[in-house]
């Protein structure tokens, strides 16, 4: 697989949020190569655009409803990067400074005994608040707990 980052997003009628998490990648100023992958589980909002062209995006349809976990599984599929990254319609990213996007792919490129890299994701609409974990995130407890942070960088 080709260096970079797959963004996948799964949604079902969370529509309005997805040009805010768009724009929120956009301002990381990324360097190395991204693509963000949307996925619509047959939502049924009225604010589902007819039509979106944006830069780095791709979006597919499911032909059924499917579920989050299954339409994340789809997007995996569909990723053309060697690294991906799982949000949700109502997450957007938080970049001050170095972008941890960058950071961690970046950490992962060089150190092949690191696994996984996590950040701080915002959480907005309907839920606000940051998806920082009340536990300390290992390859141990994400193979034994079942709730694990979506935002995490992984191969």
């Amino acid at each position: 697989m080709d260096f970079g980052i797959s963004i996948v997003v799964p949604c079902y009628n969370n529509w309005r949020y997805i040009r805010e998490l768009v724009n929120s990648i956009y301002m990381c100023n990324l360097n190395v190569p991204y693509e963000i992958i949307i996925i619509d589980d047959m939502s049924n909002d009225r604010d589902k655009p007819s039509e979106f062209k944006l830069e780095h995006v791709r979006f597919y349809c499911n032909k059924r409803n499917m579920g989050v976990q299954e339409t994340r599984n789809k997007g995996l599929h569909l990723a053309k990067y060697k690294y991906v990254m799982m949000l949700d319609a109502d997450d957007k990213l938080s970049c001050k400074g170095e972008c941890f996007i960058e950071y961690a792919v970046n950490l992962l490129e060089k150190n092949d005994n690191v696994a996984f890299a996590h950040g701080v994701v915002k959480m907005f609409g309907d839920f606000n608040g940051y998806t920082i974990s009340a536990y300390p995130v290992s390859a141990e407890l994400i193979a034994r707990k079942h709730h694990v942070q979506t935002s995490i960088i992984y191969r």
